[in-house]
């Protein structure tokens, strides 16, 4: 698979929109206690809303996976898989354990995970267009010299 920026802008795009999503239902959750108190109440009505964030998490695993692992191949640089890796750590972690029922801590760690992987695709992408330019990546690297 050659590299390509839309894959890592499309990553940043779903990594900013999951951000999003949690920063929005912490602070509607924030000014509207009841549902928060009794959320057990409505959880067959919200039940939606752990299936969005699930999908939010799988896609940015697959976009940093597919645009993360292109760009590595194409300029070999550490910085972007160094951002991304703590970043998919912090999304995982706030989806799939316990601190997602932790009201400002569960969106707080998902969205900052979301910066960081928007800041990994954003290296990504200016690091393949430096390599692009420059004209050196793997493809130019001699074995043997």
């Amino acid at each position: 698979m050659r590299w390509t920026p839309w894959l890592d802008r499309l990553g940043a795009a779903t990594s900013a929109a999951c951000g999003v999503h949690c920063a929005a239902l912490s602070a509607f959750l924030l000014m509207n206690p009841a549902i928060w108190f009794q959320r057990a109440r409505y959880a067959r009505e919200i039940q939606w809303l752990t299936w969005l964030e699930i999908g939010f998490a799988a896609a940015a695993v697959l976009f940093a996976v597919l645009a993360l692992g292109s760009g590595w191949r194409r300029h070999r640089h550490w910085l972007p898989t160094a951002l991304a890796l703590p970043g998919l750590s912090m999304i995982l972690a706030g989806v799939f354990t316990r601190l997602h029922d932790v009201l400002f801590w569960g969106a707080g760690t998902v969205l900052a995970g979301g910066l960081l992987m928007i800041a990994a695709h954003g290296v990504n992408v200016r690091l393949g267009k430096r390599e692009r330019e420059e004209g050196i990546g793997k493809r130019d690297l001699k074995v043997g010299t």
